[in-house]
């Protein structure tokens, strides 16, 4: 599997098959030039992705799920399409924490964990990556929000240990 390849022909043919006259009349151009097909692609993408239906979106994020994982990262050509599917409100059909998983960038992987979290702020597995994420980070401010916001939810040696993390040594002591 070529992924450069593929994706090349990708761009090629979202472009040209777009909804949008606009984007479809930029066809021969992109074809010419890869800057300009690269900062196409996304908005051409997006055209073609809103007029999908379910099962097509589906297949092809299971195309893109399996790329993800035979690679082991997120190519950078996934990342702006995930970010842009998901601020339009469109996100691929692939779980948020496998994409966090994959990413090798954290601020990608904050900004995949942070949705998880507005979606699920109870799951104590999303918590505490995203208060390991956000100490990693130096984000020490983030983290004590999280750990605030988490109380009752984990176990208090767990808390404890993320408090003592945090230098919060006497809360730490008490939940001891």
């Amino acid at each position: 599997l070529n992924i450069v390849k593929w994706l090349d022909d990708l761009c090629q043919k979202v472009i040209s098959q777009s909804p949008s006259v606009v984007i479809r009349s930029c066809a021969t151009l992109a074809t010419t030039m890869s800057v300009f097909r690269k900062q196409l692609f996304p908005i051409a993408f997006l055209s073609c992705w809103e007029k999908l239906k379910e099962d097509e979106q589906l297949y092809f994020s299971q195309i893109v799920h399996h790329v993800i994982g035979t690679f082991k990262s997120i190519h950078p050509f996934f990342i702006q399409i995930i970010e842009l599917l998901d601020r339009a409100s469109l996100p691929l059909k692939i779980d948020r924490l496998e994409l966090a998983e994959a990413s090798h960038s954290r601020p990608l992987t904050l900004f995949f964990l942070q949705r998880l979290f507005k979606k699920n702020p109870k799951d104590t597995t999303i918590i505490e990556k995203l208060l390991d994420l956000n100490t990693t980070m130096g984000r020490n401010s983030a983290a004590h929000g999280m750990l605030v916001h988490s109380k009752g939810l984990l176990e208090d040696a767990t808390t404890a240990l993320w408090s003592e993390k945090l230098g919060e040594w006497d809360k730490a002591f008490h939940l001891y």
